[in-house]
C-alpha cells in the first residue's frame, strides 16, 4: 500500500512523457531524477507507435469485471445524502488544503469514512476505506450485502487507521451504511 501511495501514478508518468504542461516544475525535476520513473517514460515512448498498430480485442470480460461493473453502477444510481453525514464512504481523487489544490500526485482514488465532524468546518473525523479485503484482520470491517450498494473500491473499513478527512478534497459517495453498522 504503502508503494501506491507514494510513488509516482501512471497517470503522472504518462502526463510527463507528452510533456503536459499541468505537470508543474517541482514534479518535473522530481520525475528526471526518478530512474524508475525514466525507465517507464521511455518504455512508454517506444511502446507508442506499437500500440497504433495493434488492434481491440474483441475478448470477453471475466465475471468479476461484470460484476465489479454492475456494483458501480448501483451505487452511480443510488440516492444518497447530499449533505455530509456520518456513515457515508467518500472517494478522495485529489489532496487539497485550505489554500487549495496540493502538489501531491495521488496515485490511485482514496475512500474515507465519514464518522463525525471536528470543531473545524468542512473537517471530520473517520477511517480509511481500501478494496483490499485479503488482507483483513480483527482491526478491519468488511462491507457485507446488507451494505449494498457500494463502490469496489470500498470493501473493507480500517478501523486501526483513523484519519481526518477535508471535505473540499472529496469528491463522490460511495455507499452511505446505516447507524447499525457505525
Amino acid at each position: 500500500m504503502e508503494n501506491e501511495l507514494f510513488t509516482p501514478s501512471i497517470n503522472l508518468i504518462c502526463r510527463f512523457a507528452a510533456d503536459d504542461p499541468s505537470v508543474t516544475p517541482t514534479l518535473k525535476n522530481a520525475l528526471a531524477k526518478n530512474a524508475e520513473a525514466q525507465q517507464l517514460v521511455k518504455e512508454i515512448k517506444e511502446n507508442q507507435s506499437v500500440n497504433n498498430e495493434t488492434q481491440a480485442s474483441t475478448t470477453a470480460l471475466p465475471a468479476f469485471l461484470r460484476e465489479q461493473i454492475r456494483r458501480r453502477r448501483k451505487v452511480l444510481s443510488a440516492q444518497f445524502s447530499p449533505v455530509p453525514t456520518a456513515g457515508q464512504i467518500l472517494r478522495i481523487d485529489e489532496i487539497r488544503g485550505p489554500s487549495g489544490l496540493l502538489d501531491w500526485d495521488l496515485p490511485r482514488p482514496l475512500a474515507a469514512l465519514l464518522g463525525e465532524p471536528t470543531e473545524t468546518a468542512d473537517v471530520w473525523y473517520g477511517w480509511m476505506v481500501t478494496s483490499e479485503t485479503d488482507y483483513a484482520t480483527d482491526w478491519d470491517m468488511l462491507l457485507e450485502p446488507e451494505d449494498e450498494p457500494f463502490d469496489p473500491i470500498a470493501g473493507m473499513i480500517q478501523i486501526w487507521n483513523p484519519v481526518y478527512i477535508y471535505l473540499p478534497s472529496t469528491s463522490r459517495i460511495l455507499a452511505e451504511l446505516k447507524p447499525a453498522r457505525l
